[in-house]
């Protein structure tokens, strides 16, 4: 994600009313809430696509 992307998102949050439990940019969110839905093929494609980029 792009840091100026990532700071606009994450201002944004910040000065919602009321401010979030839990400041999270929608790009995290499939990661951080994996564990409650199908982990196995979350970490499956995570892996590809980590691999497809390296080249």
């Amino acid at each position: 994600m792009p840091l100026g992307d990532y700071i606009a998102e994450t201002m944004s949050l910040l000065a919602s009313t009321p401010t979030p439990h839990e400041i999270l940019v929608e790009r995290v969110k499939p990661l951080r809430f994996s564990s409650k839905g199908d982990y196995p093929t979350f970490f499956t494609r995570f892996n590809e696509t980590l691999a497809a980029n390296q080249h």
